[in-house]
């Protein structure tokens, strides 16, 4: 994979550090990879936010 042209689609954040929230990937083969991170995000969020409903409750 290293010295192969490829395309990148997602998003460029900047911060602290910049990063690439990256989307998909075409390898110039024409391999794709996809990638969920907006769905892993969201998953996350909600998995936490359901914890943090059950701590209050607890309470």
């Amino acid at each position: 994979m290293l010295g192969t042209q490829v395309s990148v689609t997602g998003w460029f954040r900047r911060g602290v550090a910049p990063w690439v929230d990256l989307t998909q990937f075409v390898t110039e083969s024409g391999t794709v990879v996809n990638s969920f991170h907006r769905l892993g995000s969201f998953i996350l969020a909600g998995l936490a936010l359901i914890f943090g409903l059950l701590l209050l409750v607890a309470v």
